[in-house]
């Protein structure tokens, strides 16, 4: 009798467990609200997610969030059965048996509860006691409804139903973190054919299905609309931090900051400069093999690098400084282009809304100053890439477009106050007098960025294969800065990437992507060598060849050794006033 009391408090506490266990999970992976309900619990997925992408050349690894769901259920549902052994003596009584079900989902939803108010205290949210109440009756409720049909199965069951949960568990969990070559398509070695097509690369900065799925939903986005419903899409990992210079230098790498040695903003007060990469990056390794690319307004490329292609460095603007372009003749060519873009962008009325309170302007000085530099930046990296296209030499293009990112840092508080005000509210309070000439600004960028994507789409027609990716999400964050117009919106993890043309299947999702899988991806798309110390793989499973067959990867050990000197960034006069703009678009702090 003892042990089958033992066996009943071990039961609910494992059920009880796995239910609260899950709910963190789900929280953990509301990209869009996770500032209210992701708590810290997301490393250990984390790391899952890390060890089973290094089995990446068994198949597809598991995505992050699958990792997630798996982890907190299954920690949940070791814990939870931990603390009902413990508890046991309390809990053994025939009398209490559904009572000390109760009793444990209590005492769980109280202990995350607790969890929830010290943090979203310490965040500075603007409401916490209604969030509190909402959160541990919806909490409790689903505790009980999930664990109580688990305990009694498992306890009419007994050691059957155990077993039977179990296998089924295992099996699931088989199917998940292992899928062989019998996915994928097959290679044959004596294949003639490679991939050799023309590779258009869009970085879309800050984007992430999760916020762009709204403004396609309300038809903001049209082109996109259209490319996802004829291509492979899905999630892309990122990894912390999420620094942009460090995550895009990765995705033209394929290395990591410890391996391309961008590892920041800057470095003691000196912007991050071309010269500190110490990897190959697509326009510098790509003249290898007699092919040439055009990058612009790529992180950390100043001072341009001489290779055979084009560059046009992140500080092109920048008045005073040499080497903005190479090779230096096409200098006039890209002035004439940004002349063009400054007649062609669109103004900020564009995107504001049309009333205006009073002092509109003065009170906002820093994110019109943003939303107009932005706008103008994104039209001329689009004109530029336009341009590179019908050039003919170029067989990678880069359009790196900012404009989601910042004006995600500087706007989202108006935006999501618009678009979930009841959670909105408790992070940031009530609407302000500027609501209604900001709340729109959001959106409207996004159907800006719908229209650049759409020009640069035109202008490579179908025979070009299109690889859009960015390098984390947005979500809410309660300012903490005591900068004039501080951001309130942050970085999520959770990228996108997208791939369309006509070597790319159509209506397939991407599982388990990562930033690094960017550059073997692209390589082996456009023919090229693939070095095996790559920590990425290649999205194999996106691909689709004639015959069924997929071209042989052209695998090497590794590249050639990347000629180096001296890594230390280059200071200029114009530092400080880059820093600064920094500061104030929310990317760095003092």
């Amino acid at each position: 009798m003892s042990s089958e009391r033992e066996s009943s408090s071990l039961r609910a506490g494992a059920a009880v467990g796995f239910a609260i266990g899950l709910a963190l999970g789900i929280g953990a992976l509301l990209e869009r609200h996770d500032y209210l309900f992701a708590l810290p619990t997301l490393w250990p997925a984390d790391a899952v997610t890390f060890v089973l992408r290094t089995l990446g050349a068994w198949g597809t690894p598991i995505s992050r969030t699958e990792s997630v769901l798996v982890v907190h259920a299954g920690t949940g549902l070791l814990a939870g059965g931990m603390v009902g052994w413990l508890l046991g003596p309390f809990l053994r009584s025939s009398k209490r048996r559904e009572g000390g079900l109760l009793l444990l989902a209590m005492l769980g939803t109280l202990a995350v509860l607790l969890l929830a108010i010290l943090i979203w205290s310490r965040r500075g949210l603007a409401e916490v006691g209604l969030p509190a109440m909402l959160l541990g009756a919806g909490l409790l409720i689903w505790t009980l409804g999930l664990a109580w049909p688990i305990n009694r199965f498992l306890q009419r069951g007994g050691w059957a139903g155990a077993g039977l949960i179990g296998g089924t568990v295992l099996i699931l969990l088989a199917g998940l973190f292992w899928r062989g070559p019998g996915s994928l398509p097959g290679f044959n070695p004596d294949q003639t054919h490679r991939f050799d097509r023309p590779v258009l690369l869009i970085g879309l900065d800050a984007a992430s299905w999760a916020n762009l799925d709204p403004s396609i939903e309300a038809g903001v986005m049209p082109v996109m609309k259209s490319l996802k419903a004829r291509s492979a899409w899905g999630e892309l990992e990122s990894e912390d931090p999420t620094w942009s210079p460090v995550i895009w230098t990765t995705i033209a790498t394929g290395r990591g900051g410890s391996g391309h040695g961008i590892l920041d903003f800057s470095k003691d007060g000196v912007p991050y400069s071309s010269n500190s990469r110490t990897a190959w990056a697509f326009w510098d390794l790509l003249p290898l093999f007699n092919v040439q690319s055009s990058f612009h307004y790529w992180w950390a490329s100043w001072p341009a690098e001489e290779v055979d292609g084009r560059i046009v460095t992140d500080r092109f603007q920048q008045e005073g400084l040499d080497r903005r372009v190479y090779p230096p003749e096409d200098e006039m060519r890209i002035a004439n282009i940004l002349r063009k873009a400054e007649e062609k962008m669109p103004s900020r009325s564009d995107v504001l809304g049309g009333q205006k309170a009073t002092s509109f302007e003065e009170r906002n000085p820093v994110k019109l100053g943003v939303l107009e530099e932005f706008l103008l930046r994104d039209e001329f990296v689009t004109q530029m890439s336009i341009d590179a296209i019908q050039d003919g030499r170029f067989e990678l293009v880069s359009v790196y477009l900012r404009a989601i990112d910042a004006i995600g840092h500087k706007f989202w508080k108006w935006h999501y106050l618009q678009s979930s005000p009841t959670l909105a509210r408790w992070v940031y309070g009530e609407r302000d007098d500027d609501q209604s000439a900001l709340e729109p600004v959001v959106r409207n960028v996004d159907g800006l960025v719908d229209d650049w994507v759409s020009e640069v789409l035109e202008a490579a027609g179908p025979d070009w294969n299109v690889i859009i990716v960015s390098d984390h999400g947005m979500r809410a964050t309660v300012p903490h800065s005591e900068a004039d117009e501080p951001e309130t919106g942050t970085h999520h993890r959770s990228g996108l990437i997208l791939m369309s043309g006509p070597d790319v299947k159509q209506d397939f999702m991407i599982r388990g992507a990562s930033i690094y899988d960017v550059f073997p991806t692209v390589m082996y798309l456009m023919g090229l060598p693939v070095a095996r110390d790559l920590p990425g793989r290649i999205l194999f499973e996106a691909l689709k060849a004639p015959d069924g067959s997929l071209p042989p990867v052209r695998w090497v050990t590794r590249y050639p050794e990347r000629p180096l000197g001296d890594t230390t960034p280059i200071r200029t006069d114009q530092d400080d006033g880059y820093l600064e703009r920094l500061k104030a678009l929310g990317y760095v702090v003092d």
